[in-house]
């Protein structure tokens, strides 16, 4: 993935994967370089004055950098910073090109005319995991690195990364604890011998009006019975 210039946007090439993360990431940058401009620009506002006529007033610098002292303007400093207990004890609209500072967090604010609201220009961002905050930079680093390596495709083969989500529910499972096998109420029975019992229970059997074992011998003990009789009729008929 390459990056601009000056703000280090993300450019995702043909090969990379967009993400809304780095879409979302561009947007803040943008929306936070446009807006320290429009503040430069309110403070650098001339409200109609020729520049070249404000031009002729600036100060000359010494040979040691510094503004020459009879150029200086005769004001205490209150006249352009103002010194408050806290963010709240600011008044409820300020001046222009007037700073702000709270002791309660030594933070400098100046008042932005255009959304009428208070801007902090000393501020640094503290680490978390919000919008508003900086993430950790060794864990971005790490994620920036993995987000440049060659990532593999969804699939079922060696060379493919299976779905996550079954990937995870295969997991749980294995973490689960498993039956033994045997054969009892607390054990899980043979397979192969599971399978054999299933498909038979499976099969057609024979309708349950078939005699049993039983009924079988009753019956043909009786057929024998009817034949021996039969029989010796016969051997007394001839004789």
């Amino acid at each position: 993935m390459r990056h601009t210039e000056h703000l280090k946007l993300q450019m995702p090439e043909d090969s990379d994967f967009i993400l809304i993360e780095d879409l979302n990431a561009n947007a803040e940058i943008l929306d936070k370089t446009l807006k320290n401009i429009a503040n430069t620009l309110a403070l650098l506002d001339t409200q109609g004055v020729d520049l070249t006529e404000l031009l002729k007033k600036k100060a000359d610098l010494d040979p040691s950098g510094k503004v020459k002292e009879d150029q200086l303007p005769k004001m205490k400093i209150t006249n352009f910073v103002q010194v408050y207990e806290a963010r709240g004890n600011f008044p409820s609209i300020g001046e222009r090109n007037v700073l702000y500072l709270s002791k309660a967090t030594n933070k400098v604010y100046f008042y932005d005319t255009v959304d009428r609201q208070y801007e902090i220009i000393s501020a640094s961002l503290d680490l978390g995991e919000t919008h508003k905050t900086a993430y950790r930079g060794d864990r971005g680093k790490i994620a920036y690195d993995h987000s440049q390596s060659p990532h593999l495709e969804l699939g079922e083969t060696r060379a493919t990364a299976y779905r996550g989500d079954r990937g995870k529910i295969a997991y749980d499972h294995s973490q689960s604890p498993h039956l033994g096998l045997g054969e009892t109420s607390k054990t899980a029975y043979r397979g192969d011998r599971g399978k054999i019992a299933y498909d038979h229970s499976q099969s057609t059997h024979a309708p349950v009006d078939v005699y049993t074992r039983a009924e079988v011998d009753a019956l043909l003990k009786k057929l024998m019975e009817e034949m021996n009789s039969d029989i010796y009729a016969l051997i007394l008929g001839l004789s």
